[in-house]
């Protein structure tokens, strides 16, 4: 079946006119001369343009204007015919998902934010003040069973009285909070992260609150103690240091 852009270029051409020289008689862009001939009506701006382009092009090339224009309002209204019953069909098949059990986007979405939460929270809540037992507070000095008891191969600590300083130091492989008195002063709170090292000195007592024992290496005075528990394990340590 012959289209309007057809009829435009054959008529054009048995003129023996180039685009061009419609384009000289008409002035319009040549672009939407050739968009008219090929059949893209919609690349033209507007209906209003579009018809008056018609006539102008028909007038040139000997064609009836009314005749294209009516053509041209025909094809616009079998497009939008088209495209509402292609509008018709997606609204039938997104009722069908719905019907058919399929979820909500804004369910879906829902979901992933509670997802996002609830991982934001675990991997940023501090691992301090639980409210778990804890061990109680462990006289070094004197008996360190009760700390060999969470850890395997923690040494007998040699004390050395002569120390006018005494030091503690935390070395972090696990993600651990931590809370630390020197000398009856909190010194230290936070949680601390794998790779850190910690260190601490005091002349007579250092208090120590862990929220992951298994997280941290312990070395008291020089002496590596290895970790005070197991990971998750809470627990709180006191080296009180023995006065001269």
């Amino acid at each position: 079946m012959e289209t309007l852009g057809d009829r435009l270029r054959k008529a054009r051409e048995s003129l023996g006119l180039s685009i061009e020289d419609v384009h000289d008689a008409t002035k319009i862009r040549v672009a939407y001369l050739i968009a008219m001939e090929e059949g893209r009506l919609h690349e033209l701006p507007g209906d209003v343009y579009a018809r008056g382009f018609l006539k102008n092009v028909a007038k040139a090339v000997g064609l009836e204007g009314d005749e294209l224009v009516s053509e041209y309002d025909r094809i616009c209204k079998d497009s939008e015919i088209e495209q509402t019953k292609i509008n018709d069909r997606g609204k039938a098949d997104t009722r069908k998902r719905h019907k058919s059990g399929g979820v909500h986007p804004v369910v879906t979405i829902g979901l992933i934010i509670v997802v996002i939460a609830v991982i934001a929270l675990v991997l940023w809540r501090p691992q301090g003040e639980p409210d778990v037992d804890t061990v109680d507070a462990l006289d070094i000095s004197a008996d360190i069973s009760a700390l060999q008891h969470n850890s395997r191969d923690i040494p007998e600590i040699p004390f050395d009285t002569s120390l006018d300083i005494h030091e503690l130091t935390a070395v972090v492989t696990e993600r651990c909070w931590a809370k630390i008195i020197v000398d009856g002063h909190r010194v230290f709170e936070k949680t601390m992260l794998p790779g850190e090292t910690n260190t601490w000195k005091g002349k007579h007592e250092i208090r120590m609150r862990l929220g992951n024992a298994g997280g941290v290496v312990l070395i008291y005075n020089g002496v590596h103690m290895g970790s005070p528990g197991k990971s998750g394990d809470v627990i709180e340590l006191s080296f009180p240091i023995p006065g001269p």
